[in-house]
């Protein structure tokens, strides 16, 4: 686990010519410092007199910049929401994919076929879940070399990998039982309800492990609600753009600089709720 350092702030100025964040908004950031300068060159040209008369009240902004602090706090709220959700359902699926592989290896025997075989498949599923999430398939990250070829077309042709492959756990559990596959413990043969209490164990974290994958498939299914994305973003755009008539006759000539840092900072906020909204996202992590 990455670890705060005490310079971490110098590295992170350093970088962020090279921020993904910021890649994303200066479009939006150049429109809106450009239209800053413009209002500051046309208040430098023009004559005391009429930009008094054309004063423009600063009440009704701060009326807007309290509602957009709202409104950002609120965005970025529900789609942390979303990301930390996603963080717990795939920290429990993790879990339990240790539990099912503890619970198999004493119940099928560290040596049996069928334990080997449950342990491949163990093994995949994480990376077919992600992969599934993510809408890709990428063979050179999964290892196929100790599967039947026959399993291995299914999986790669199946809508739903890890379901089938969920599925396939359940086949081998359900043989290694039916054979009488139990484990061998130093006094003999587990006994037949210790037996059964194993198989009950492991098939709730099979039925765990598919629970976890609908859990994941709601988070990447369901967005945030369009009308309320789109509500901040002009919301957002509007008092960029309003911002700099507001400054200029404070900030005059420095308004544009000072109109890029207040829109880089709550365009980034904004942008931040775009990413960690689909945590299963690979780009899910800017910097």
């Amino acid at each position: 686990m990455a670890k705060k350092k005490k310079n971490d702030w110098f590295a992170n100025i350093q970088n962020l010519p090279k921020s993904r964040l910021l890649y994303n908004i200066k479009e939006h950031l150049f429109y809106n410092t450009a239209f800053a300068f413009c209002v500051s060159m046309v208040h430098y040209l023009t004559p005391q007199h009429i930009i008094d008369d054309l004063h423009v009240s600063p009440i009704p902004h701060s009326i807007m910049s309290g509602a957009l602090g709202l409104l950002l706090v609120f965005r970025t709220n529900a789609a942390y929401n979303r990301f930390w959700e996603a963080r717990q359902i795939w920290g429990g699926l993790i879990n339990q994919c240790r539990n099912i592989a503890r619970l198999s290896t004493v119940a099928l025997g560290p040596d049996s076929p069928e334990w080997l075989e449950m342990k491949e498949y163990l093994r995949l599923y994480p990376f077919l879940l992600k992969q599934h999430l993510q809408d890709e398939r990428d063979d050179a990250e999964m290892d196929w070399s100790r599967l039947p070829e026959g399993t291995v077309a299914r999986l790669q042709e199946d809508p739903n990998p890890p379901l089938y492959c969920c599925q396939i756990m359940m086949e081998i559990l359900a043989r290694a039982c039916s054979e009488g596959g139990a484990a061998q413990s130093p006094g003999g043969r587990v006994p037949d309800y210790t037996s059964v209490m194993y198989r009950v164990q492991i098939e709730e974290g099979l039925s765990f492990l598919v629970d976890a994958l609908g859990k994941c498939e709601r988070i990447v299914t369901t967005p945030v609600p369009r009308g309320y994305s789109r509500h901040t973003s002009r919301f957002l755009t509007v008092y960029g753009f309003t911002l700099p008539v507001v400054l200029v006759p404070h900030t005059e000539l420095f308004t544009a600089p000072v109109v890029a840092a207040v829109c880089w900072g709550l365009f980034s906020i904004e942008e931040i709720a775009y990413f960690i909204e689909q945590p299963f996202d690979p780009l899910a992590a800017p910097a």
